[in-house]
């Protein structure tokens, strides 16, 4: 007798696991695309600065120049700020961290289906590995709070896993 039932949750989990993994590495993505425009807006106001500090100190008196670098140094100053507030370096490598859990998951739920399928498992050990499984997603679930994702993240992996970017196939997600 096979479990279908058992089969058809594993396949629900196993797709909101691609789903979890995908969506959470756009937004670590998106983060990582945050972090790094930002520095580098920061990086050119510094050297921006630099430049017109030096040539306030070697050829004018210009008042007006000097308001506009303290402007400048001002919003370099802001933007630092915001990055550190934001964190986003941190928030991207907790994004990636949960999908790779989500990763480990689908991969798990994969290896049980293939020891279904084999017929080299029993009914205890099949009840067993789903409630684990269950439990593991749930603990996943619980984590990815602390990295909420956009609807923007979601539709991305979706879009990304009907373009094949990942390497599954229709059968594997189909439930």
């Amino acid at each position: 007798m096979k479990p279908n039932n058992t089969i058809k949750k594993l396949k629900e989990t196993k797709l909101d696991a691609v789903y979890g993994k995908k969506k959470h590495f756009n937004a670590a993505d998106r983060k990582n695309g945050y972090y790094s425009h930002i520095s580098i807006a920061i990086l050119g106001i510094n050297i921006f600065v630099d430049f017109v500090l030096i040539y306030l100190i070697i050829y004018t008196n210009s008042e007006i120049l000097k308001y506009f670098t303290l402007l400048i140094v001002a919003i370099g100053t802001g933007l630092s700020a915001f990055q550190i507030h934001s964190n986003y370096f941190k928030i991207a490598e907790g994004h990636r961290s949960i999908g790779n859990r989500y990763l480990e998951l689908f991969k798990k739920c994969s290896r049980l289906k293939a020891y279904i399928d084999d017929g080299i498992i029993d009914v205890k050990s099949i009840i067993q590995s789903v409630e684990e499984i269950s439990k593991e997603i749930h603990a996943i679930n619980v984590d990815a709070e602390a990295f909420p994702t956009s609807k923007k993240d979601y539709i991305e992996s979706k879009e990304g896993i009907q373009k094949g970017e990942e390497s599954y196939t229709n059968k594997e997600l189909k439930l």
